[in-house]
């Protein structure tokens, strides 16, 4: 393709100042060689992105050293020049069109550069908008629904294909706002060392050193935190005592900071167009904000038209503190900061050590809380149910429990359990061994999987194997307060305390049905009735004083003894001796029943 000879002149005036960026040869097709639809920009029309590029950062760069006067004049004297948010050139090429361009603050043309093509001499007159160009590493083409305002930039990156017309009419444009821009700069270089604003002020080595350590600090605490569990985490912070809590934790605010006790909160703000900038807000002891400050740290720069009482608030067009206008802040600035790395310092230290004695000494994890308040009435209702039944008879129990909708005991089986739904059960069974009477062993079975916890009064035991469940280690170890927060108990000790309440309610609950029952019963035969009550009554107590009874609940121990003993080597040699006991108990009962 032929390029004008205008053009060149102005790539190579424009490109004087600054060095021109290295294009990758792998992504730039050279011209059009064939027809379609293509995914990058030819290398004629990049190169002139670049020009337009490396203009754009030049003439920013003079404009923004002039004072508000300054620009007044040279706007007024040069009328096809504006700038704003963006800068607009008018009577553009033969059609005497206005162009706006704008690349991102904080960013160069190869990030993003978008040009918007409006009708007319001058925006006032007309607000058409002709063409809107987005473009991202000088070679493509982003799909922006936003065409109308040049300051917009798509969130999401979507590139778009297009054809050789498209090309050629976005080399038109481009070619007319390298020639404009050529001419301004032309222009602005007779003011060069006028209307100079003051100089703006830069931070010194030491404030640069000390925002580096905050920073540092400040990242690693949070990184800390962040990865210990949410309660140990809260606990931390309170026993530092100088850690401000508050429902929503967006950053880390810490007290009693300085003489005068105040309040610091330190946070990195993500500006889609600013870039990345640094906020500082001090409040005192009663929440007020009496200072805040907001500041480009990769720059060294101090905005000057922020303001803290509506700090959530970025100024669109960000000004900057002279060396003059920055005196009346910068002491209460640095004392800020040197005090704010102290204590920050002193609260990353405090972690730190508090990590460590907890590494050498782990803290055992107790039950608190709603865990705490689920195992209190888990033992209390378990008490009393166990209560209740051994104050009647076996065969009442029985028909107690069979009569729930969702027992799922065998006979023969210690403890409760339960049916919740079709795919899950639970049970509670009340263990102990000779050194401990007051364990609570839970099975929660879900899809034909098990997951057990031995708990013993609120410690959860960690060494309980649950491979072998009817067997207490010797020696209990308990999970510490990190590895019982990863636990999840929440859900399985609400489930089981619910579970021991229903059923307490049901046993507490008089059936009608059976009461009218033997009403009827004591009218039509009363002696026989009565009768057969006293018989089983006494029966009852008979039986459990025959010698029968003791010399099999003595070879039961015995055998359950033996079992336990060699259970670790054989494990089901023990399996098969519960089964016996469970056999002999049923039987018995059976027959005196019978």
């Amino acid at each position: 393709m032929k390029i004008s000879t205008i053009n060149i002149q102005n790539k190579y005036y424009n490109n004087l100042p600054a060095q021109k960026p290295v294009l990758n040869s792998s992504k730039v097709s050279d011209s059009f060689s064939f027809t379609g639809n293509y995914e990058r920009l030819s290398r004629d029309t990049m190169e002139v992105v670049s020009s337009i590029s490396n203009a754009y950062k030049d003439i920013l760069k003079k404009i923004s050293e002039k004072t508000p006067e300054g620009m007044e004049i040279i706007q007024k004297e040069y009328k096809d020049f504006k700038s704003t948010r963006s800068l607009m050139f008018h009577n553009c090429g033969e059609n005497k069109t206005s162009i706006q361009v704008r690349v991102p603050d904080g960013q160069d043309g190869r990030d993003f550069i978008k040009i918007v093509v409006k009708k007319g001499s001058n925006f006032s007159q007309g607000k058409v908008v002709l063409d809107s160009y987005t473009i991202k590493d000088f070679d493509r083409i982003v799909e922006d629904n936003d065409k109308n305002h040049v300051f917009v930039f798509p969130q999401n990156i979507k590139y778009t294909n297009f054809d050789k017309p498209f090309e050629l009419k976005l080399q038109k444009v481009l070619d007319d706002l390298d020639c404009a821009m050529l001419k301004f700069r032309k222009f602005l270089a007779k003011y060069d060392g006028q209307y100079l604003k003051p100089e703006l002020f830069t931070f010194g080595d030491t404030s640069i050193k000390r925002l580096e350590n905050i920073n540092s600090l400040y990242n690693k605490t949070d990184e800390v935190l962040k990865g210990l569990p949410h309660k140990l985490a809260l606990k931390l912070k309170g026993e530092y005592g100088d850690y401000k809590l508050q429902v929503a934790q967006p950053v880390h605010i810490l007290k009693n900071i300085g003489e005068n006790k105040n309040q610091i909160a330190y946070k990195k703000l993500q500006h889609p167009e600013h870039g990345e900038l640094t906020r500082i807000m001090v409040y005192d002891k009663n929440d007020e904000i009496i200072d805040g400050f907001l500041f480009k740290e990769d720059q060294g720069l101090i905005v000057s038209n922020f303001n803290p009482k509506n700090f959530s608030i970025i100024p669109p067009k960000l000004l900057y503190h002279d060396k003059s206008s920055v005196k009346e802040i910068l002491p209460k600035f640095e004392q800020y900061l040197s005090d704010y790395e102290k204590k920050l310092g002193e609260f990353n230290k405090f972690i730190s050590q508090k990590l460590y004695e907890r590494s050498l000494a782990p803290v055992i994890g107790k039950l608190s809380g709603d865990l705490g308040v689920d195992m209190t009435k888990i033992d209390s209702i378990y008490q009393q149910i166990s209560e209740k039944f051994a104050s009647i008879s076996a065969p009442t129990v029985s028909k107690i429990k069979t009569s729930y909708p969702k027992w799922n005991g065998v006979a023969g089986q210690r403890g409760f359990a339960f049916k919740v739904s079709d795919n899950e059960q639970v049970s509670i069974l009340k263990m102990k061994n000779a050194k401990r009477n007051n364990l609570t062993r839970l099975c929660f079975s879900k899809n034909g999987e098990d997951k057990f916890f031995l708990i013993n009064q609120d410690m959860v035991v960690k060494n309980f194997n649950p491979k072998y469940p009817t067997i207490i280690p010797p020696e209990l170890k308990y999970y510490s307060d990190l590895e019982l927060e990863e636990l999840g108990l929440e859900s399985f000790l609400k489930k089981a305390a619910d579970e021991l309440q229903e059923f307490k309610t049901h046993i507490e609950t008089p059936i009608p049905k059976m009461e009218n029952k033997v009403k009827e019963i004591k009218l039509t035969e009363p002696k026989k009735v009565i009768k057969k009550e006293e018989n089983v009554k006494l029966k009852s107590e008979v039986i459990s004083k025959t010698k029968e009874y003791k010399q099999l609940m003595k070879e039961c121990n015995e055998k359950l003894t033996l079992a336990m003993e060699n259970a670790e080597n054989d494990m089901q040699g023990f399996n098969n001796v519960i089964q016996e006991i469970q056999s002999k108990i049923a039987g018995f009962f059976s027959k005196t029943e019978q």
